[in-house]
């Protein structure tokens, strides 16, 4: 097999060539889909010469396969929320995308309602971590009151700290020192 990594985009359609890095499935597919001796196109028309409408093939492909409303443009947001919903960083999925702006990545990528119920879910967990590390904690102070002097920002304890770093919710979630006006100025 060819040691292919990436898909040469001679003609983008912002005009400008392009390489999209393939994944060891596609490179595989490529590798053994029937070539013409007469182009070095992947895809073809009969005479060897590029393709400049796979609309028909399209939708004959997924009314082969029952399928209904799908438009090939539907794959690259596709692609896009699934990347980003299997941890994908956004400016690599700019890149991969050829996206000049992040802002239009960002519409690419559309996030399920499940992923972010599984998002919140996540958060519950940590809030569960922390008040069970709290409850277990021998220097809980007694409840008090909420008033405004009480909503006032406070110096976070040293064991305050250590109760958030081991609920997982690191050291950037510490509360900052306040002077003595309890502005944190």
């Amino acid at each position: 097999m060819a040691n292919i990594s990436f898909a040469n985009v001679r003609e983008s359609k912002n005009g400008q060539a392009r390489h999209v890095p393939m994944d060891i499935t596609v490179r595989e597919l490529f590798c053994n889909y029937p070539r013409r001796s007469v182009t070095s196109l992947i895809f073809a028309g009969a005479s060897g010469t590029r393709l400049t409408d796979i609309r028909v093939g399209f939708q004959n492909a997924c009314a082969r396969a029952g399928i209904s409303d799908l438009h090939f443009h539907d794959l690259r947001h596709t692609f896009a929320s699934q990347f980003m919903m299997a941890g994908g960083e956004l400016y690599v999925l700019k890149e991969i995308l050829g996206h000049k702006s992040i802002n239009m990545t960002q519409r690419y990528s559309h996030l399920s309602p499940a992923y972010k119920v599984k998002a919140i879910d996540r958060m519950n967990t940590l809030w569960l971590r922390l008040g069970a590390v709290l409850h277990s904690s021998k220097t809980l102070p007694e409840p008090t009151p909420v008033t405004t002097a009480s909503q006032l920002p406070s110096a976070a304890t040293p064991r305050m700290a250590e109760i958030f770093i081991d609920a997982g919710l690191g050291a950037s979630h510490q509360g900052a020192p306040a002077d003595s006006t309890g502005t944190g100025s």
